[in-house]
């Protein structure tokens, strides 16, 4: 959709395409990302990923069932990065409107030894998690079982 462009099919707007995914295609899943590249400013709303959170709208107006991904990272040290990133945290608290399903991992759940092979430890991050999550208490947070 829109600036992308060489699928089997091509739309104008993230709503024509979720509709042709629907309607033409008889998808019964879309998997929507930002794309093609990213830019960014280094400002809270100055970077393409914004747009995730019209996407997640754009898929609720149309009678769709949202799910979010969290983008996540224990090795990127800088602070907007880290645990669950702004590019998560700010279309999800600022853009997409409320209700969407967000799964959101479960840390008590991992083994010892996956714990041990987390760098920082898996208890770092899981504080900084808790920390974020009440940005994004509008959405139906699902914990996700790690096990494994």
């Amino acid at each position: 959709t829109g600036q992308a462009w060489g699928g089997d099919l091509e739309a104008v707007t993230i709503h024509t395409g979720l509709l042709a995914a629907k309607h033409v295609m008889g998808a019964d899943i879309t998997i929507v990302a930002q794309g093609p590249g990213n830019l960014g400013t280094g400002t809270k709303y100055g970077y393409s990923g914004l747009v995730t959170g019209e996407h997640l709208n754009a898929a609720a107006l149309l009678g769709g069932h949202p799910v979010s991904l969290l983008r996540m990272s224990n090795a990127d040290a800088r602070g907007r990065h880290f645990g669950i990133s702004h590019h998560a945290r700010t279309p999800l608290s600022e853009i997409a409107r409320p209700g969407m399903t967000v799964p959101v991992p479960d840390f008590s759940t991992l083994t010892e030894a996956e714990r041990a092979e987390m760098d920082p430890d898996p208890d770092v991050v899981a504080e900084t998690v808790a920390e974020q999550l009440p940005r994004l208490q509008m959405h139906d947070l699902v914990d996700v079982d790690l096990t494994g």
